[in-house]
C-alpha cells in the first residue's frame, strides 16, 4: 500500500524522514505475505545495501530500506507489516525533467517475454519519453544479440560494470530466481551507462517454487529451461562466462571484507524479526495462517550455509 501523509487539509503534504532516509511524504507499507518469516524482502535489500552502499551517481541510495511495524484500523490489528521507502525519484536522486535520468523495472512473466523492452515498466515517470525508451532499446537489444567476446570489449559502452560485478554474486548467494531478469530495476543517469538495483527480494533463500529450493541450483542453467525462460537474462550468463575471475574477486571481498557469511545473515534476520516482539508474531499467524504449509515459518540457517558452500565451491572460495 501507498501511504501518502497530508496535513489537515489534503493540499498540504506532511513531510517527515525516518532513519536517515530522504524527506518525504509518501511510504510504502508492505504487506510481506509470501513468506511467513516477514524478513525475506528487507534482509534481501540489505544485503544488497551491503554490497554497494552508495555508490550510485549523485549519491543516490538506490536500494529500498524498510523498518517493521504493526498495522491497525479502528483499533482492529491488520497485521506486521514493513515501512518502506517508495521506488521514485528520490530513491535514484534523479529529477524527471532530466531526460538523462532514466528508471526501468523489469516485470517479465511466465505469459510474457523475459528479457525484451516490452516487459519493463517507467518508474519515474508516468509516461516514458521517447528518448528513454531509445536508450533502453539500445541496452537490451546489445545485451541480447553480442556474443561472449563483445561484452567483455565493450560492456562498459552499456553499463557500470562494478554494479553488474557486485549485483551477480548476491544474487546467487541467495539463490535468487526472480532476481535475474523479473523484478529487477535499472536506472541510468547519463542515458547510456546503465545500473542494476535490488529489487523485490522475497523470494530467496528457497522460498518460491521447487527450483529455488535447491542448494546447488544453476541460476543460469535453470533459467535456460523452457518452464522458466521469462526469468533468464543474458547479461547473468555473459557475464559469468566473460568476467568469472572478477565475479570471483568481488565474492571474496563480498565473504571477506563486506562479511557477507551465514551468521551475519541469520543475525540480521533473527534482530529484524524480533522487533516485531513474540506477542505481535502470534497475532499475525492467528490473523494471517499461512497460505502454504510447506513455507517454513523462520529463514532456513541450513539452506543458507550449504547455499553459501555451493558459492564458496564456485567462485573458487575458501576462508583464510
Amino acid at each position: 500500500y501507498t501511504l501518502s501523509l497530508h496535513d489537515a487539509l489534503p493540499i498540504f503534504k506532511f513531510v517527515i524522514s525516518f532513519k536517515d532516509w530522504f524527506p518525504t511524504h509518501k511510504y510504502h507499507i508492505k504487506a510481506n505475505y509470501s513468506t511467513p518469516s516477514l524478513v525475506r524482502n528487507s534482509v534481501g535489500s540489505w544485503l544488497g545495501r551491503k554490497a554497494y552502499p552508495y555508490l550510485y551517481p549523485n549519491y543516490a541510495r538506490g536500494v529500498i530500506d524498510s523498518f517493521p511495524c504493526v498495522l491497525y484500523i479502528n483499533d482492529e490489528f491488520q497485521g506486521c507489516y514493513t515501512w518502506n521507502i517508495t521506488q521514485d525519484g528520490n530513491l535514484f536522486a534523479m529529477d524527471e525533467n532530466n531526460e538523462n535520468h532514466m528508471v526501468f523495472r523489469c516485470n517479465a512473466t511466465s505469459d510474457t517475454p523475459g528479457w525484451d523492452v516490452s516487459t519493463f515498466e517507467d518508474r519515474l515517470r508516468d509516461d516514458s519519453t521517447a528518448y528513454s525508451l531509445q536508450c533502453l532499446q539500445r541496452m537490451v537489444d546489445w545485451t541480447n544479440s553480442c556474443t561472449v567476446e563483445e561484452f567483455s570489449n565493450n560492456v562498459e559502452d552499456y553499463f557500470d560494470l562494478d554494479s553488474l560485478l557486485y549485483y551477480w554474486p548476491v544474487v546467487d548467494i541467495e539463490c535468487g530466481t526472480d532476481s535475474m531478469a523479473n523484478n529487477t530495476t535499472w536506472a541510468s543517469w547519463d542515458g547510456v551507462h546503465w545500473y542494476v538495483l535490488w529489487y523485490d527480494t522475497d523470494l530467496i533463500f528457497g522460498l518460491g517454487s521447487a527450483l529455488a529450493a535447491s542448494t546447488t541450483l544453476d541460476l543460469i542453467e535453470a533459467t535456460k529451461t523452457q518452464r522458466f525462460a521469462y526469468k533468464y537474462n543474458p547479461i547473468w550468463d555473459k557475464l559469468y562466462q566473460a568476467f568469472y575471475n572478477e565475479l570471483c574477486e568481488k565474492y571474496t571481498e563480498l565473504r571477506e571484507t563486506i562479511f557477507i557469511d551465514a551468521e551475519t545473515i541469520i543475525g540480521y534476520f533473527m534482530e529484524y524479526r524480533n522487533r516485531w516482539g513474540a506477542d505481535y508474531l502470534a497475532l499475525e499467524i492467528e490473523k494471517w495462517p499461512p497460505r502454504n504449509p510447506s513455507y517454513a515459518i523462520d529463514l532456513s540457517g541450513d539452506f543458507i550455509t550449504q547455499r553459501l558452500a555451493y558459492c564458496d565451491n564456485k567462485y573458487g572460495y575458501s576462508a583464510s
